[in-house]
């Protein structure tokens, strides 16, 4: 064998094993400067055309991830957001309105921050499938959420793709207010008000903690 492709090889073999691995159940936390979560509300209403679909994001918000490549329906996920911090981010808005849709978006009626300042996602099991086409998979986290001092099932489907040195992952969630004893906005006699069902769209970008590393492939779960 030349020795120029002997060194090709021993360089190769070197980088396999120095390349970083994600230990089992290696810690990831979630960057919130370059993650998205948004809180969609729709309109409804005779008069509905009068007033404007909401997008709520939270200005205080962390997550954090337990995860094994090999076990991946044992992940652990846990989301909390300071419900005081959601802020309508509709472009149409006055400074004005934006402040009013705010105070009644946190106020007694709504989220009530007063009393139920944290809503929270809890979950420890998953259902992940890996792509044929790659190391991307789909899964669904199954867990609870706590909003307004109850807390019920929710199963969060989502898309994890490893991208260098982070996952990226994405996914769409819908609930109604009323199932955690909540009252949908209305107003003008019940001519202008906010959907029952709301939307949550997740764009999350996932790093290591310190000391732990994440690897670009990822072995087919069990």
């Amino acid at each position: 064998m030349p020795f120029v492709t002997k060194c090709a090889l021993s360089v190769f073999a070197l980088a396999l094993v120095a390349w970083p691995r994600l230990s089992p159940c290696a810690p990831l936390r979630v960057d919130t400067s370059a993650s998205e979560l948004v809180v969609r509300a729709g309109r409804v209403g005779l008069l509905s055309g009068l007033a404007h679909d909401h997008q709520f994001t939270p200005a205080t918000w962390r997550a954090e991830v337990e995860f094994d490549p090999h076990r991946r329906q044992e992940i652990r996920v846990d989301v909390r957001i300071d419900a005081s911090t959601l802020h309508d981010h509709v472009a149409r808005l006055s400074q004005k309105m934006r402040e009013y849709v705010d105070r009644e978006t946190t106020g007694p009626e709504v989220l009530d921050v007063m009393h139920y300042r944290e809503i929270r996602f809890h979950s420890e099991s998953a259902s992940a499938e890996t792509e044929a086409d790659g190391d991307d998979f789909d899964g669904v986290l199954h867990g609870e959420l706590s909003l307004h001092g109850a807390t019920r099932p929710l199963d969060v489907p989502f898309h994890a793709h490893p991208d260098a040195m982070s996952y990226r992952v994405h996914g769409s969630v819908r609930f109604r207010q009323t199932d955690f004893g909540m009252k949908p906005f209305s107003t003008a006699g019940g001519s202008i008000g906010v959907d029952d069902e709301i939307e949550v769209d997740f764009e999350l970008v996932l790093f290591p903690e310190s000391g732990a590393t994440v690897s670009l492939g990822l072995p087919s779960p069990r």
